[in-house]
């Protein structure tokens, strides 16, 4: 059986490796974390559809376990800021939990609840609620207003088992993603209801349900020259129109701290299966593969330089089409000519994008259901620049790269003409592959005190393609300003803006003729706007138990399109309270 060899595969990977996914250090003093935005299909769209609640009032949990962000990505960087170092915070008492709801505009309520405590001395157990949904109706391009409901639901259950030189860290999760394939690009109001009466999918609902388990075991000895940091993980992925994605994975990474240098080690292995989709491959409704990763690399460091090189080396097994490899260096340099003011870096690296179904549904959710997509291979990427700090509150990053990209999928819509029956615009996504090149500058600035934070930045992108190709859904520039205010010791205030420059979209017309003759195809081309989106919100403590917040999404009400035909939500208004325990 095919699937009996891809196991079999994986086991006899597991025993020859022995290894952990690379990941560039093992233990930081200092630990800031940037999300990344790339043109990539695993990462999310900078300006979302469901508003995110932001909440700046103090929680303490007792144990430092991990919920995945989806806040908007910070540009691309190789390299994190400076920490700006504030001193140290002062010693409070942990909360156990807390109870937060609330409602606004457009039918939209919104609830949490956490709960954290130490049954044990070694053992710390969290668990985590959350609800959000909402109601609103979308302007469409058109003029047409159409109804878009949407709900996200999350439940995890955390544990920290802590033994004398490791933790063994768990969590169980299921989340759930309901919304409307509301979307139509075209501006044509006949076309519209042409489409209407005869599609599949203009207005329908989906759901996305998503169960996963997660187990990581880590060393905390400090004293040994060998650490370790490997994780277990599943995921099942399941969808209301049938589709089903199962992911299982091992990755990690293994140190060997030697005096003068240290050695990283690290693997990646994942078994992908989904069901009821259209093979990308063969005339098939279901798709297996395989993903292996190794990464080697050697880690020097001495007063104001820092070396780090290795190789990357990956491979997709799929027994429907030809294994893809991928090699490329893992090279990075730094040297400090001005200690913690000015540091100079280059760096090159390369990876294979699995693409795997889930992640392509998380990235855009309204590409077509029923299909995959194929991996991509970022053969290299090469950067370089400076960073620092312009003084003890004020650090920067400044950088420069290209990356050398084959099989990225470009999105477009698919258009059907008849002569003697309804025409009809598909409002799913469907993908071409073409290989691009990128060229991107970026810089980052942060500002931090006691009363007041800052951050800045944005990046500029030019796109080259071999292929005589539109780039499709890749914006030209892209900034986001995040700032925060404390205003006395109960209030506190933010702000933040985020801008996605213009791009380009594609609907393939294909003109069907009553004589029995092959279609014509032709392309229509057509330009996103600008989106800007603007969002203000605050918080009251009234004391150390209770508080209210009021938050204001989309301010100047703007009605951008996330992928072309799909606008968004307009102004959200959103009051809570919050009770902490």
């Amino acid at each position: 059986m095919k699937r009996n060899k891809i196991i079999a595969t994986i086991i006899l990977t597991i025993a020859s490796s022995g290894f952990a996914f690379a990941q560039d250090t093992i233990m930081n003093k200092e630990v800031e974390v940037i999300k990344a935005f790339q043109p990539t299909i695993s990462e999310s769209n900078k300006i979302v559809s469901n508003p995110k609640i932001n909440d700046t009032v103090k929680y303490t949990p007792i144990f430092d376990y991990r919920i995945q962000s989806s806040l908007v990505p910070v540009p691309r960087s190789i390299q994190k800021l400076p920490v700006v170092q504030l001193g140290n915070p002062p010693q409070s008492r942990s909360n156990t939990g807390y109870l937060r709801a609330g409602i606004g505009n457009a039918y939209t309520p919104f609830a949490e609840f956490a709960l954290n405590t130490s049954p044990a001395k070694a053992t710390d157990f969290g668990i985590f609620f959350s609800h959000f949904s909402s109601s609103p109706k979308v302007k469409l391009n058109n003029g047409i207003r159409v109804k878009s409901p949407y709900s996200d639901d999350a439940a995890t259950i955390f544990v920290k088992n802590k033994f004398r030189k490791s933790v063994l860290d768990w969590n169980i999760g299921f989340e759930r993603n309901r919304f409307n394939y509301y979307g139509f690009a075209s501006v044509d109001t006949l076309l519209y209801r042409e489409t209407e009466n005869i599609s599949n999918t203009l207005n329908k609902k989906q759901v996305f349900n998503n169960a996963s388990a997660l187990f990581n075991l880590r060393k905390i000895d400090g004293r040994s020259e060998f650490s370790y940091d490997v994780s277990l993980g599943y995921n099942f992925f399941w969808n209301s129109t049938g589709q089903k994605s199962h992911k299982g994975g091992y990755s990690g990474k293994y140190l060997l701290d030697k005096r003068n240098f240290d050695i990283v080690i690290g693997s990646e292995i994942d078994y992908f299966y989904t069901d009821s989709i259209n093979n990308p491959y063969k005339l098939k409704s279901n798709h297996q593969y395989v993903f292996v990763a190794l990464s080697p690399q050697y880690v020097y460091e001495k007063k104001n330089i820092m070396l780090k090189a290795g190789i990357n080396v990956s491979s997709v097994i799929d027994d429907d089409t030809d294994a893809l490899f991928h090699i490329s260096p893992k090279i990075y340099f730094e040297y400090q000519p001005i200690a913690n003011v000015l540091s100079v870096f280059v760096a090159t690296d390369g990876k294979l994008n699995v693409n795997d179904y889930q992640s392509v549904m998380q990235y855009n959710r309204y590409y077509n259901f029923a299909n995959e997509l194929k991996p991509s291979n970022e053969v290299i990427n090469l950067s370089g620049g400076f960073k620092g700090k312009f003084s003890r509150k004020m650090s920067y990053v400044f950088d420069v790269s290209y990356s050398i990209c084959q099989d990225e999928a470009f999105f477009y819509l698919l258009q059907n003409q008849y002569e003697a029956a309804s025409d009809e615009l598909k409002n799913l996504f469907s993908a071409n592959y073409y290989d691009l090149n990128t060229l991107r500058f970026g810089g980052d600035v942060r500002y931090s005190s006691k009363s007041f934070s800052l951050g800045l930045n944005g990046n500029y992108y030019s796109y080259s393609s071999n292929s005589n190709v539109t780039i499709t859904h890749r914006p030209t520039f892209d900034a986001q300003l995040t700032s925060l205010f404390d205003i006395g010791s109960s209030i506190k205030v933010r702000l933040d803006a985020q801008v996605i420059g213009s791009r380009k979209a594609e609907i393939m017309v294909v003109s069907n003729d009553n004589d029995g003759s092959a279609p014509a195809i032709s392309q229509e081309i057509h330009t996103i706007k600008t989106a800007i989106g603007i969002s203000a919100g605050a918080d009251y403590a009234y004391n150390k138990k209770l508080s209210f917040s009021l938050d204001v999404r989309n301010m100047i009400n703007q009605n951008y399109e996330l992928w072309h035909g799909y606008n968004t939500q307009g102004i959200l208004v959103l009051a809570g309270v919050r009770y902490t325990f």
